[in-house]
């Protein structure tokens, strides 16, 4: 289903028309469908390949309300129905070895603690001129605080040494070098 589609789409129309200031959201904004429920929708507001806001509205009765919106989010990995997490290389870069040590860092609250054990083999996609490497993390069982995002120390290998590919963290969307901020598109 497309956001042209779905129920909610003249309600949020309606919203950005009367609120879209007090969201910092054009009342024209491209907008596009990210996950719908029967009770909820969440759409995607600007360019999505420009970095872009969310609104969500959930379902009140025959009508659907404004429930939050979200700043500029930028896009990013998933693998397996998880979030990607950013990381960097620790250290040197051994490009003779086929072993890379990383900082991951995770990205849903989990009460400040490292993501050791949690940390999900990653996706490594081995091409001629580079090599892509999404990392993803379990998240913690229960409510979490959101106190800081220690990085965690993990090792991973490649299917053969390095070499003169470039290494690239498929968190960023498109994928950018390991340690790249998140700011950075």
């Amino acid at each position: 289903m497309t956001a042209d589609e779905h129920e909610a789409l003249p309600f949020v129309r309606r919203y950005l028309q009367e609120h879209g200031q007090e969201v910092d959201v054009h009342a024209d904004a491209e907008l596009r469908l990210l996950s719908a429920s029967d009770g909820a929708a969440l759409f995607a507001v600007g360019k999505t390949l420009e970095g872009f806001g969310s609104i969500t509205f959930e379902r009140d009765g025959s009508e659907w309300k404004f429930d939050r919106s979200q700043g500029r989010c930028l896009p990013q990995g998933w693998v397996g129905g998880r979030e990607a997490s950013p990381w960097a290389v620790e250290g040197a870069l051994d490009r003779a070895s086929r072993r890379v040590y990383a900082l991951v860092e995770e990205m849903a609250c989990a009460g400040g603690m490292p993501a050791d054990g949690r940390i999900n083999p990653p996706l490594i996609e081995w091409g001629s001129t580079t090599v892509i490497v999404t990392i993803t993390v379990r998240p913690k069982d229960g409510v979490q605080n959101c106190l800081g995002y220690p990085p965690t120390k993990f090792s991973f290998d490649l299917p053969e040494p390095l070499g003169d590919r470039v290494l690239l963290d498929g968190f960023h969307e498109p994928p950018a070098p390991p340690g790249t901020p998140m700011t950075s598109g």
